[in-house]
């Protein structure tokens, strides 16, 4: 594999991020992802994969589950674990890019599942 095979560049507006996959294992996927200043992960889950999310830079907000969940502030060493099948989003609130990396088990094989668009209008959904 070449290193352009293991990086995803995601561009849309208020949702561009840049990921590197840096290894995959047998048992698990590790990377790192850098986000944008006002940029964000929208609300997203893994049905089968656990992930512990580990920042290193900037500055941000983790909401973990869509239904009546507080966003979280997280800045350099937070570390975060989302179970599998649990909605979370990520934004940036910083002037600087938020940068963290991604432990995911086991190893990544489907892309995440979006919020159903019908729930995404719903008042107690994360802004991300």
């Amino acid at each position: 594999q070449t290193v352009a095979d293991n990086i995803a560049v995601i561009d849309s507006p208020g949702h561009s991020r840049t990921v590197w996959v840096l290894k995959r294992t047998d048992f698990a996927t590790f990377g790192v992802v850098e986000l944008p200043p006002e940029n964000s992960v929208p609300m997203q889950m893994y049905e089968r994969n656990e992930q512990f999310l580990y920042f290193t830079q900037g500055t941000g907000l983790v909401t973990i589950g869509h239904t009546n969940a507080d966003p979280v502030s997280v800045c350099p060493g937070f570390l975060v674990f989302v179970q599998p099948g649990i909605y979370y989003s990520i934004s940036n609130t910083g002037g600087a890019p938020l940068t963290y990396t991604f432990t995911a088990c086991p190893p990544l094989t489907d892309p995440p599942k979006a919020l159903p668009r019908e729930l995404r209008d719903q008042p107690w959904v994360g802004a991300a």
